[in-house]
């Protein structure tokens, strides 16, 4: 499988904060050392977290980036953005979005799931991954450098709130659904 090299999107120190494991929640983007698979180190928008359960099967899942080109990344968070908006961690202080979890309101990430990640991902390409917690080290949640408007703002700090389907449309539109030249692949 193909895997793709986006570390340039979040290259510079102040798009990446170390947290914890159990910092971890919906709506992340992260990356992290990982002791099993292929991916080593997977870049991860996090949809589902089992941290209250027990020690030895404690997981979480979502959609490893690393599968997907810079393309794909910037219409999936476009698709997303209209179902939800984006907001700030209140412990990290870096962007999400704005999913349910814990100790979190918001739309649930099951909506999400169906109406974008299964219908218009999971059916071109094989990205979701659920990993276990024993098994991660070095987590960084990442401030990722998007590469279309609106998403490009929330790298400045920008406040991004859901878009209506007239501006979803018209950005996939100009933007020529994101497609940038010169993804790097990496071949598994």
């Amino acid at each position: 499988m193909a895997s793709f090299n986006h570390r340039r999107f979040y290259q510079k120190p102040e798009q990446r904060k170390i947290i914890t494991k159990m910092e971890i929640t919906n709506g992340m983007i992260i990356t992290f050392r990982y002791k099993g698979g292929t991916d080593k180190r997977p870049l991860l928008f996090v949809m589902d977290t089992d941290e209250y359960i027990p020690r030895e099967k404690r997981d979480f899942s979502g959609i490893n980036l690393n599968y997907l080109t810079i393309g794909e990344i910037n219409t999936l968070f476009l698709k997303i953005l209209n179902q939800t908006g984006w907001e700030y961690d209140l412990i990290t202080k870096m962007p999400k979005v704005d999913i349910w979890d814990e100790e979190n309101p918001g739309p649930r990430p099951i909506k999400i799931y169906e109406s974008v990640i299964k219908k218009q991902v999971l059916n071109k390409r094989d990205c979701w991954r659920t990993y276990k917690y024993s098994k991660v080290n070095i987590v960084e949640q990442i401030n990722f450098k998007f590469t279309v408007p609106p998403l490009n703002k929330i790298l400045t700090g920008h406040h991004t709130g859901k878009i209506n389907k007239k501006t979803l449309n018209k950005q996939l539109t100009k933007t020529r659904y994101g497609k940038i030249s010169g993804d790097i692949k990496n071949e598994d």
